[in-house]
């Protein structure tokens, strides 16, 4: 066999065997991160002279968890017609 096959197949072996190891420790990341996100999205629609009233809270499911571990998401959305009333509330509890 010529020795630039072996070349070719040496190094597409080693490429092959980094990819596969780079995506199974990239993935493990992901998931731990995964782990630790905390959401919240609140969306309400109404039509004419509503009233809408929201309130959503995000809390730490564990105490053992540290605050700067966890990555909260918190997003609230509210339309309505004309003559509505809306109230939104929401945040993030540390205790």
């Amino acid at each position: 066999m010529p020795e630039w096959i072996q070349w070719v197949f040496s190094g597409l072996g080693t490429e092959l065997v980094s990819l596969a190891i780079g995506a199974i420790l990239g993935g493990i990341v992901v998931v731990r991160i995964g782990k630790h996100k905390r959401k919240l999205h609140q969306i309400q629609k109404a039509g004419k002279e509503s009233e809408q009233y929201q309130r959503g809270t995000l809390r730490k499911k564990n105490n053992n968890e540290k605050s700067e571990d966890v990555i909260f998401s918190f997003t609230q959305k509210q339309i309505a017609g004309d003559n509505s009333k809306q109230t939104q509330i929401g945040g993030q509890d540390d205790a």
